[in-house]
């Protein structure tokens, strides 16, 4: 009901900065500044008017008879981005969610047809001080010093409660109602051109406000770009045509790769090489990956046994970056570094971020082989559709639909034959 609905808005608009208050006065580390604007409305947007939304829409879907149905909840992930992974708020969050797939399996039992519940978490989430918070400087501003340009752009992230809410000002925009003019005329200085809303954007790699010296960018692409997902960070040069090679970042920035896989808080570096192909590049060794050797001391050992395979799948993507980096993974403290200003972080390897999970009806049968990489999910999910009567996602003659081994899951690039993209 709208009255329940706008009681939970308020509790968690007032709760969030009460909590910030406690991680202060209790000294519990790893924490982030949340500050009381605009955090705190974006957190009651994912954690209530969405969920909230989710539920509605959701529930409508089952008694109208939608044969499939896909809804998300983000409040647990953007909890714990800021406040921690295993915190008491962030659990709190989690039984929420928990409370909402209660009643979705409520509705589902009342429906006309049968539903069956599958529950799919893409990623987990690792926690540690940031790269900042260990080492008194961003990423960017790292990059900055070693290559000696005053033309680097390191726009901050816009984290997925931003993106949530930037997407429904979005849809709400393109009503030709009242609600829609208010929408329009709020979000004026925010909308792209083809009427895309972009909240969230206004801030650096830390979470600054950024000045209009940082937005060189604007009248033409900027010498060097540091953007960062979690723990992966990613740098690239747009005046270099193609991907730049690691000769080619050599000749121009000597000092560049030498010092970043020498810093402590960066565990490897993924870089093509004119000579040698897709390079790893370690503190103390070297994997190169196409050339299926090792010198020195493997910098994806501490990663985990696929490592090499799911770096080298992003190798193979047409678009990635000239740099791609991970921070250093502490074992012994389960922690990573995250290149953004997030206690909990996803987006690179190392610790818990790194396990997905479905969960699903157990008389169901069980994929064939582990599952590795996003097609494969999506090729395991279209099977149990089959297998429920689903005939639209059967597996078609000209396009056959398998589990790919880890091998080629690697090195498949999205959309290619047999392997269709998420």
């Amino acid at each position: 009901s709208v009255p329940r609905t706008a009681v939970l808005t308020i509790n968690e608009i007032v709760k969030e900065p009460w909590q910030q208050a406690q991680q202060k006065r209790r000294d519990i580390q790893p924490r982030v500044h949340r500050g009381w604007f605009p955090y705190p409305f974006v957190r009651a947007w994912t954690n209530v008017l969405q969920r909230e939304l989710e539920v509605a829409a959701t529930i409508q879907d089952l008694f109208s008879g939608r044969p499939v149905i896909y809804t998300m909840f983000l409040g647990y992930d953007e909890v714990a981005h800021h406040s921690g992974v295993e915190r008491a708020e962030t659990l709190a969050e989690l039984a929420k969610i928990d409370k909402a797939f209660g009643r979705l399996a409520r509705a589902a039992a009342e429906a006309e047809r049968p539903y069956r519940i599958v529950v799919l978490g893409d990623h987990g989430q690792s926690q540690g001080a940031t790269f900042t918070q260990r080492y008194g400087q961003s990423l960017g501003e790292l990059v900055t010093s070693l290559t000696g340009s005053d033309d680097v752009d390191a726009p901050g992230g816009v984290d997925e409660g931003w993106g949530s809410l930037s997407s429904a000002a979005t849809e709400a925009g393109q009503g030709s109602g009242m609600a829609g003019k208010l929408v329009r005329g709020a979000t004026r200085g925010k909308t792209a051109e083809d009427g895309t809303v972009e909240l969230g954007k206004e801030r650096d790699e830390v979470g600054r406000r950024r000045k209009s010296k940082q937005k060189k960018g604007e009248e033409g692409p900027p010498e060097v770009t540091v953007m960062a997902s979690g723990c992966l960070g990613l740098i690239s040069f747009p005046d270099i045509e193609g991907r730049a090679t690691l000769e080619q970042i050599d000749a121009r920035y000597p000092e560049l790769v030498a010092k970043l896989r020498s810093h402590p808080g960066i565990g490897f570096m993924l870089i093509r090489s004119a000579e040698h192909g897709a390079v790893v590049l370690g503190p103390k060794g070297t994997n190169y990956l196409d050339e299926k050797r090792v010198d020195g001391d493997d910098p994806l050992a501490p990663f985990g046994p696929r490592a090499a395979l799911h770096v080298k799948r992003t190798d193979s993507f047409p678009h990635c970056q000239d740099i791609m980096l991970n921070s250093t993974y502490w074992s012994e403290l389960d922690e990573v570094a995250a290149f953004e200003e997030l206690v909990g972080s996803h987006g690179g390897m190392g610790g818990a971020q790194s396990h997905p999970f479905i969960i699903y009806p157990s008389e169901w049968t069980p994929p064939a082989q582990p599952i590795v990489g996003a097609e494969n999910v999506q090729v395991q999910l279209c099977r149990w559709l089959e297998d429920l009567g689903h005939d639209e996602y059967a597996e078609q003659p000209d396009n056959p639909r398998r589990l790919r081994p880890a091998q080629d899951a690697a090195t498949a690039a999205p959309g290619a034959s047999g392997a269709p993209a998420t």
